[in-house]
C-alpha cells in the first residue's frame, strides 16, 4: 500500500513538472498573461487601461498567449498620459505571443508621439474579421503610430517571428531587427510595405512571398526599403522583394535561393504611368534575378528598374539600370558615374543638375566628365527670372558634350536672370528645327531682356544646325534682344562671347545666320562684345529667297542693339550663301547687313562701321575718340555741354556729378576741368579721370586751407583712376610762394573721414614749383583724422611734400615716380601717423625729400636719392630716411643715397636696416631723455656709421652688412671703456677687450663695448683680458658659418651695366642684381653659378631685376645682352606684359605663331599648343616610341610632343585612351606641366585659399610661386580652373626657363 501510494504521489509530482513556470505562476497569483508593473492582467485592454507608465515608458511583459479580442483600433496606451514617449512589448518566456483575433491593429492615439516595440514575440493574426480596409483584411499583423506630424517615429521588431506577415508602419519607420517571417499562405506576403520607411536587417524569410512594397497613395518621396544580411528562401509565387510603387530600394549582402521568380520583380498595378524603383545593392553574396512582370509588357516596362549600385552574382539587364550607372561583368560591380555637381552635390545626369537648381537664385553646376547625348533625348534648358531665378553657371570644366539633338539652354526672360558658361566645347551636335521661334544657336536659342549672358572659351566643333521654320540661327546664340519700354524700366543685356570657336559647323536657317549670333540687338537695350573669338570651316546658308544678304562669319544681322567687335577676332575658310538674295555678299563678311537702325551700332577693332541715325555722322571713325564706353560694349555719344558721366547720366559739371553720385558708382570725365571751390566727397565711388587733367585752383586763407577735394564723411572709399594715358591733376597756382595762400593740394581726407580711404591709380599729379628753399607746409595729399591713402604706381612732381599725414592716419605708397624740388619731406608732419609703407617707389629730391616719419613705417624695394647738399642750418634735412619723434621704419631693401642715407633724428626712434644699398652716413641721434637706435642685420654701406653725441641714448647694433671700412673705428663714443688697444692693419685688427662673464673663447663677440660686431672672433684670453680679431667681409671674416660672408662679383660686360646688392652675403640672404641694357640692346642671358660652377636659380622681380638666394660659397654673375630684335606679331604691342615671353619664345623656335602675322595672345592654349610648346624648349628631342592615344594621329604636329611628354611623366592623358589634345589648358594643368618637365620640390607651400594641400597640382603651384612663375590672379587665389591664354603659357615658360 505504501508503495503504491509512493508511486501515486510520483506520478504527480512529473505531471506537474511538465507544466509551463508561467501557467503555474498565473494559477498562484490569479492573474493573466500581461504584466505591467507588479500587476499581472488577464486580458490585453485590461493592461492597457492600468497602465500609467514610468519616467515616460510603458513596458508590456508576456508570458504566454495574449489575444487581442478587441473590436476596431486597440490602443496601446490609454488616452491622456502625458509625457509618453514609447511603448514596449517584451516577451519573457519562449512562447509569448500576441495574437489579434477580434481588432483592426494594434495603435498608437493621434495624439501620442511615441515610439513603440516588440521584443522576443511571436506576432500573429491568423483569423481577420475586418472587412474594408484591403491591409486590415488579411493576416498580417499590424502596429501603425497614426500621428501623421511624427513621420519619425518608429516600430521596432527585434527577434520576432511573423507566421501571417506583417504590414509595416505606415505613417513612419518599421525596423526588423533578426525577425522570422514565415508566412506559406498562398497569394500573401510576409511583409507588405505599406507606405513608411522599413528597414529590415539579420532576418530570413520563407514562404511563398517575400516583400511587397506597395505604398498607399500618392506620395510625394518615394519611401526607402532597406534590406541587409538577410536571406530568402524557397519563395515560389513572387519574387522576393516586389515593388509595385516607386521605392527606393538599397539591398547588402541579400540572398535569394531557391526563388521560382528571383531576387527583384516590378510588379505594376495597373499603373499609367512610369514608375521607377530604384535600386542601390552593396556588398557581396548578393544574388537572383530581376523580372518584370503585370500589366505592363515587359518592353514598356524596361525602365522601371533603376539599379545604382552593389555587386551581383550573375548578369544585369542594362535596362535595369539608372541613369549613370555601369555594370561591370567581370567584377559583378554596379556602379554610378557623375556628370556633374552642384556644390558637393553630385548628379548622373545634366538634366538632374538642372532640374535640382536653385528657382529662386543663383546656381553653379559643374561637369565633372565628358557627357555623350548621342541618341538621347534633351529639353533645352529655360532659366526663369521672371519668377526669381538669377544667373544659372554651369562651369564645363574643359569638358566636351557630344551628339546634342536640341540646344543646350532655351534661353530666358527677365529680372537679374542670366546664363554663364565656360570652357565647354559642344561636338557633333545634330540640331534639326522646324518651329518658328525667334532664335537657334547649340548654346543659347533665345535670350530676351536678361541681365547676363557671358560665353567664355566655349567651342562648337564638327555639328550641323538646321532650321527650316524661320527662325535666327547662330552657332553660340541665335538671337538676343533687351527691354527699354520707358514705363517698366529699361533692361540692359549684356552679351560677352570671349575666345570662342566654332570649326567645321554647318549652319542652315530660313534667316539670319551667323557663325557665333544669328540676330544681335532686337532692342536698344542690348549690348553684345566679342573678344578673340574665331569662325572657320564652317558653311552658313541663309535659305529665304528674295532678302536682303543676311549671312555673317560672325553675325547674322543686327537691328538696334550694339555689338563691339576685338581686333583679335577673325574668320577664314568658311563658305556663305544665301539663295536668291536681292543684293550680293558684302565685302567684309563679318555681319551678314550692316544696315542699323536707327539706335543701332557695330564697331569693329575700335572702328565704327556702322551706326544708327541716333549717332550722327561717326562711321569710320575712332569709337573712343567719339563716343564713350560707359560699361563694356555699352557706348554713349554725350552731348557737346557733358564734363562728366555716371554710367549714360550725363552731367555739366563735375561737382553735379558727384553730387548725384550713389555708393559705388563711377564717375568719368569727358573733359579737363578746373576746381575754383573744394568738391566735398561723402559717398563711396570712383573717379575716373579717363585721360583729362583736373586743374586745382582752390585758393587758400590762412584759417582755412583749400584742397580740390574733399573727404567729409567717415567710411568712405574714393578711388582715383588715372591708368588711362594723359590723366593727373596740376596745381593752378604753381609760383605762388606764399604758402599759406596757396592751393592745398590735390585730395584732403578731413577731419571726421575717419575709416575712410583714398586710392590713388596711376596718373601725373603736379604741384607747386616755385623751386623755393624756404618751407611749405602743403602737401598734394593730405591724410589724417584715422583715415588711409594708397598711392598706386603715381607720377608726382612738386617743390612741396608729397603727402601730409597726421592724426593717426595710414600711408600706402607702392611703385611710381617721384621728384622734390624743394626742401621738404615726401611724407611730411607724420608725427602721429598710424603706419606708412613704401614698395618699389622711386623718389628723386634736390635736398629735403626724405622719408621722414614719426611712427610705423616699412621701406622695401625703394630707390630715393637726394641730388643736392644743403648746408648751414637744416644740414640734418639731407636725408633718404628719417625717424623722429620715437617713431620706427624698417628698411627690407632698396637704394639710399643722400648725404644721411639713414638718420634718426635728435627726438629719437629706431630705424631697422634689414637689407640694401646705403650711400652715406647712417646716423642716431638723441637728445636729453630721448633714445635714438640703429639696427643694421644686413647690407651695403658706404659711408660712416655715427652717433651724434648727444646727451640721450644712442645705439648702434650691427649683426650683418657689407662696409667700406671697419664699422667699429668710425662709430663715435662706442664704449672705449671696454676697448683696450687695437693693432693690425686696415681689414685684419686685433682688439684687446677687458673680459666679460658672458664671453666665451671661440664664439662670436656679440656686443663687446655697445657696438655690435658680427665680424669679430674671441680667440683668446689671459690675465682677464680677451684678444678680439676682427676680418673684413672680403676675407670671409671669422670662422663661424653662420655669420660668413661670402663675395658676389659682377664682371663688366659690353652693351650694358650688370650690379649687384649687397656685394658680400652670408649663406640664406638675399642678394638683389639690378641689369640695364645700353640703348638699343636687351638682356639676352643672366646667369648666377656658386664657387662650384653649379647654376643658382634666379627670380626675375621684372624692372630690370633679379634675385637669388646666397650659398656658402662665392659667387659669380654673368649676363650677356643683345640687340633689339623687332618682333613680328601685328597682335603683340611692346608695352604688353607677355612681350618680352613671346620674343623669347620666338626666338627660342618654341612659337612661329598662328599665321598672318598673328601671335593670338588671348586665344586659348590647349593641352596639344602647351606640350609642344615644353617640348621645343626642351630642344625638340626624338621620342623613343610614339603614344598609343585614340585622338592623337602620328601626322599630327604634336604628335612628338605628346610622346615625349608620356615619357617624360609630364601627362598620362585625360583617360579612356585619350589625350585631349584640343581641350583648353586650366592654370592647375598649366603649372603642372611644366612643374613635372623641368622643376623641382619645394619645402614651401603656396598660401592660397584656392589650392587645397591634397589637390594634385599643389607642389606644382608651390614651385610655380617659389621660382617666380607666378603670383595667383589676386585676392589670395590661384584660379585653378580659370583657362589660360597663349600669351600667359608662354609667360609662364618664360619665366620658368630664365630660373634654370
Amino acid at each position: 500500500m505504501k508503495h503504491k501510494l509512493l508511486s501515486i504521489l510520483l506520478c504527480l509530482a512529473m505531471a506537474l513538472s511538465l507544466l509551463p513556470t508561467a501557467a503555474l505562476a498565473e494559477e498562484a497569483t490569479g492573474a493573466g498573461p500581461i504584466k505591467v508593473g507588479e500587476t499581472s492582467y488577464s486580458s490585453f485592454s485590461e493592461a492597457v487601461g492600468a497602465a500609467l507608465g514610468e519616467n515616460g515608458v510603458i513596458t508590456y511583459e508576456i508570458s504566454g498567449k495574449v489575444e487581442v479580442n478587441d473590436t476596431g483600433w486597440v490602443q496601446v496606451a490609454k488616452a491622456g498620459l502625458i509625457d509618453l514617449s514609447k511603448v514596449e512589448f517584451i516577451g519573457i518566456t519562449d512562447d509569448a505571443e500576441i495574437c489579434i483575433t477580434g481588432g483592426l491593429a494594434i495603435l498608437a492615439d493621434q495624439k501620442y508621439d511615441i515610439d513603440v516595440s516588440f521584443t522576443n514575440l511571436k506576432l500573429s493574426k491568423p483569423n481577420p474579421t475586418y472587412g474594408g480596409d484591403y491591409g486590415h483584411s488579411t493576416n498580417y499583423f499590424t502596429c501603425w503610430l497614426r500621428n501623421t506630424n511624427a513621420a519619425e517615429n518608429t516600430v521596432t521588431y527585434t527577434n520576432c517571428t511573423f507566421p501571417n506577415g506583417v504590414c509595416n508602419n505606415q505613417y513612419g519607420k518599421t525596423v526588423f531587427d533578426r525577425c522570422q517571417f514565415t508566412n506559406a499562405t498562398s497569394g500573401k506576403f510576409n511583409l507588405w510595405n505599406y507606405g513608411g520607411n522599413t528597414e529590415v536587417k539579420g532576418s530570413t524569410f520563407i514562404g511563398t512571398r517575400g516583400i511587397k512594397t506597395y505604398n498607399e497613395g500618392d506620395l510625394d518621396v518615394a519611401p526607402t526599403v532597406t534590406v541587409t544580411d538577410t536571406s530568402f528562401d524557397g519563395l515560389t509565387e513572387k519574387a522576393a522583394i516586389v515593388a509595385s510603387k516607386p521605392t527606393n530600394i538599397t539591398l547588402t549582402t541579400v540572398t535569394a535561393v531557391d526563388c521560382t521568380k528571383g531576387l527583384l520583380q516590378k510588379d505594376i498595378e495597373g499603373s499609367a504611368g512610369e514608375q521607377k524603383v530604384t535600386i542601390e545593392a552593396n556588398g557581396t553574396g548578393i544574388s537572383g534575378d530581376f523580372n518584370i512582370t503585370g500589366k505592363k509588357d515587359a518592353e514598356a516596362a524596361k525602365n522601371e528598374f533603376n539599379i545604382t549600385a552593389g555587386t551581383f552574382a550573375g548578369e544585369i539587364n542594362n535596362d535595369y539600370l539608372a541613369p549613370g550607372a555601369n555594370f561591370d561583368a567581370t567584377t559583378g560591380e554596379v556602379k554610378m558615374s557623375y556628370v556633374a555637381k552642384i556644390g558637393d552635390t553630385e548628379y548622373p545626369t545634366l538634366a538632374d543638375a538642372f532640374a535640382a537648381a536653385n528657382k529662386t537664385g543663383d546656381t553653379v553646376i559643374e561637369l565633372l566628365d565628358d557627357i555623350n547625348m548621342t541618341g538621347k533625348n534633351w529639353t533645352p534648358v529655360e532659366v526663369d527670372g521672371y519668377h526669381g531665378q538669377g544667373v544659372i553657371t554651369l562651369n564645363g570644366n574643359g569638358k566636351t558634350i557630344t551628339g546634342l539633338s536640341a540646344p543646350l539652354f532655351a534661353g530666358g526672360f527677365a529680372g537679374k536672370s542670366g546664363i554663364v558658361i565656360k570652357d565647354l566645347t559642344i561636338a557633333g551636335a545634330d540640331i534639326n528645327d522646324t518651329t518658328n521661334i525667334q532664335g537657334i544657336g547649340a548654346f543659347i536659342n533665345c535670350v530676351d531682356s536678361m541681365t547676363r549672358i557671358e560665353l567664355d572659351n566655349c567651342h562648337l566643333k564638327n555639328s550641323e544646325i538646321v532650321s527650316t521654320g524661320g527662325a535666327r540661327v547662330g552657332g553660340l546664340i541665335g538671337w538676343t534682344s533687351g527691354y527699354n519700354k520707358p514705363n517698366d524700366g529699361p533692361v540692359d543685356t549684356k552679351v560677352t562671347l570671349t575666345n570662342c570657336s566654332v570649326e567645321n559647323v554647318t549652319i542652315e536657317a530660313k534667316g539670319s545666320v551667323g557663325g557665333l549670333i544669328g540676330h544681335a540687338g532686337a532692342n536698344p537695350a542690348t549690348y553684345h562684345t566679342i573678344t578673340g573669338c574665331t569662325v572657320k570651316d564652317s558653311t552658313l546658308k541663309c535659305t529665304e529667297t528674295g532678302k536682303s544678304w543676311r549671312v555673317g562669319d560672325l553675325v547674322g544681322t543686327a537691328n538696334v542693339g550694339q555689338v563691339t567687335v576685338d581686333a583679335a577676332t577673325s574668320a577664314s575658310q568658311n563658305t556663305l550663301t544665301q539663295e536668291n538674295a536681292s543684293t550680293q555678299k558684302p565685302e567684309g563678311n563679318i555681319f551678314g547687313r550692316k544696315e542699323v537702325g536707327k539706335a543701332g551700332l557695330v564697331i569693329i577693332d575700335n572702328k565704327v562701321v556702322a551706326a544708327g541715325t541716333a549717332y550722327g555722322d561717326i562711321v569710320n571713325k575712332n569709337a573712343n575718340e567719339v563716343l564713350v564706353e560707359v560699361s563694356k560694349g555699352h557706348w554713349v555719344k554725350p552731348n557737346e555741354g557733358t564734363v562728366a558721366m555716371i554710367g549714360a547720366r550725363e552731367y555739366a559739371t563735375l561737382p553735379d556729378a558727384i553730387t548725384a553720385a550713389k555708393d559705388g558708382d563711377t564717375i568719368k570725365l569727358l573733359k579737363d576741368v578746373t576746381v575754383t571751390k573744394p568738391i566735398e566727397v561723402t559717398k563711396s565711388m570712383t573717379l575716373d579721370l579717363n585721360g583729362h587733367v583736373l586743374t586745382a585752383a582752390t585758393a587758400s586763407t590762412a584759417t582755412v586751407k583749400n584742397s580740390a577735394i574733399w573727404v567729409t564723411a567717415e567710411k568712405v572709399n574714393l578711388t582715383i583712376d588715372g591708368t588711362t594715358a594723359g590723366s593727373g591733376m596740376t596745381m593752378g597756382d604753381t609760383h605762388d610762394t606764399n604758402w599759406e595762400a596757396k592751393v592745398w593740394g590735390f585730395v584732403d581726407l578731413r577731419e571726421g573721414s575717419a575709416g575712410s580711404t583714398v586710392t590713388v591709380n596711376g596718373g601725373s599729379y603736379i604741384g607747386s614749383t616755385c623751386a623755393s628753399d624756404s618751407y611749405h607746409y602743403t602737401a598734394l595729399f593730405t591724410v589724417g583724422s584715422e583715415s588711409k591713402l594708397v598711392l598706386n604706381n603715381v607720377s608726382a612732381e612738386t617743390d612741396e611734400r608729397v603727402v601730409k599725414a597726421s592724426s593717426c592716419g595710414e600711408v600706402v605708397v607702392s611703385g611710381g615716380t617721384y621728384n622734390i624740388t624743394g626742401i621738404n619731406a615726401f611724407l611730411g608732419a607724420a608725427f602721429e601717423t598710424k603706419t606708412a609703407s613704401f614698395t618699389d617707389m622711386k623718389l628723386t629730391a634736390k635736398y629735403g625729400g626724405c622719408v621722414q616719419v614719426g611712427s610705423n613705417a616699412t621701406l622695401e624695394n625703394c630707390e630715393i636719392k637726394v641730388t643736392d647738399i644743403r648746408t648751414g642750418a637744416g644740414t640734418h634735412l639731407n636725408c633718404a630716411v628719417a625717424v623722429q619723434y620715437g617713431g620706427t621704419a624698417t628698411v627690407k631693401s632698396g637704394i639710399y643715397t643722400a648725404p644721411y642715407a639713414a638718420y634718426v633724428y635728435s627726438s629719437g626712434g629706431t630705424i631697422n636696416i634689414e637689407n640694401g644699398t646705403f650711400t652715406g652716413v647712417v646716423r642716431a641721434d638723441a637728445t636729453t631723455g630721448k633714445t635714438a637706435t640703429i639696427n643694421i642685420k644686413n647690407g651695403s654701406f658706404n659711408g660712416e656709421i655715427q652717433k651724434g653725441g648727444g646727451p640721450g641714448s644712442e645705439t648702434i647694433s650691427i649683426t650683418g652688412g657689407t662696409f667700406s671700412f671697419d664699422p667699429s673705428t668710425k662709430v663715435k663714443n662706442n664704449g672705449t671703456d671696454y676697448i683696450v688697444k687695437r693693432a693690425g692693419s686696415e681689414g685684419a685688427y686685433t682688439y684687446t677687450v677687458l673680459a666679460k662673464s658672458d664671453l666665451t673663447s671661440g664664439v662670436y663677440l656679440t656686443d663687446p663695448s655697445g657696438a655690435l660686431a658680427s665680424n669679430y672672433y674671441v680667440s683668446s684670453t689671459a690675465n682677464g683680458v680677451w684678444t678680439v680679431s676682427y676680418s673684413a667681409p672680403s676675407s670671409g671674416g671669422g670662422s663661424s658659418s653662420s655669420s660668413r660672408r661670402y663675395d658676389v662679383s659682377a664682371p663688366s660686360v659690353k652693351h650694358g651695366d650688370v650690379t649687384v646688392s649687397p656685394k658680400s652675403a652670408s649663406k640664406g640672404d638675399t642678394v638683389t642684381i639690378t641689369v640695364k641694357p645700353d640703348s638699343g640692346y636687351e638682356l639676352d642671358t643672366l646667369t648666377v653659378k656658386d664657387a662650384s660652377g653649379s647654376k643658382i636659380k634666379v627670380k626675375d622681380k621684372g624692372d630690370g631685376k633679379f634675385t637669388f638666394t646666397m650659398p656658402a660659397s662665392k659667387v659669380t654673375v654673368s649676363a650677356e645682352f643683345a640687340e633689339i630684335e623687332t618682333l613680328d606679331f601685328a597682335d603683340v604691342p611692346t608695352d604688353a606684359y607677355y612681350y618680352e615671353a613671346v620674343k623669347w619664345a620666338a626666338k627660342k623656335g618654341i612659337t612661329g605663331g598662328i599665321g598672318n602675322g598673328l601671335f593670338g595672345p588671348n586665344q586659348p592654349c590647349t593641352r596639344a599648343q602647351i606640350v609642344t610648346f615644353l617640348w621645343r624648349a626642351a630642344g625638340s628631342p626624338e621620342p623613343k616610341t610614339m603614344s598609343s592615344f585614340a585622338d592623337v594621329s602620328m601626322d599630327a604636329y604634336y604628335a612628338k610632343a605628346v610622346a615625349w611628354a608620356v615619357e617624360n611623366g609630364i601627362t598620362t592623358g585625360t583617360g579612356d585612351g585619350k589625350f585631349s589634345p584640343d581641350a583648353t589648358c586650366t592654370r592647375a594643368q598649366s603649372v603642372t606641366f611644366l612643374f613635372r618637365a623641368i622643376g623641382k620640390l619645394v619645402d614651401s607651400k603656396a598660401e592660397f585659399s584656392d589650392v587645397l594641400t591634397d589637390s594634385y597640382y599643389a607642389n606644382a603651384v608651390a614651385w610655380a610661386v617659389e621660382n617666380g612663375v607666378t603670383n595667383g590672379i589676386g585676392d589670395g587665389l590661384f584660379g585653378p580652373d580659370n583657362s589660360c591664354t597663349r600669351a600667359q603659357i608662354v609667360t609662364f615658360l618664360y619665366r620658368a626657363y630664365q630660373g634654370k
